[in-house]
């Protein structure tokens, strides 16, 4: 699951209507939320559902839009959700 995160993490770094992608910390954090989420639900272990609904809350101030996406009415929300629809989730193989 750390790999998946860190895919996602990357993915904001490299996306096109992103100025300045989330760093490390923003990784930690998202990592973190995660494992707390998972505590909470009473598992000892993350799933990748886990880290797309925490994404949104955790990531969306440590992202820097360009301007030119502004101008073109994308929220910030809205790139968020597209690199998290993008960043294949792990699957698990049996």
């Amino acid at each position: 699951m750390r790999g998946y995160i860190v895919d996602v993490v990357r993915a904001t770094r490299e996306h096109k209507d992103v100025q300045l992608g989330v760093s490390p910390r923003g990784t930690l954090a998202l990592y973190k939320c995660a494992q707390a989420l998972a505590a909470i639900r009473g598992r000892q272990y993350v799933l990748p559902d886990d880290v797309k609904l925490l994404a949104p809350y955790v990531l969306t101030h440590r992202i820097i839009v360009n301007p030119a996406t502004r101008l073109r009415g994308r929220r910030l929300t809205d790139v968020l959700m597209d690199v998290i629809e993008t960043v294949p989730a792990p699957v698990e193989r049996l």
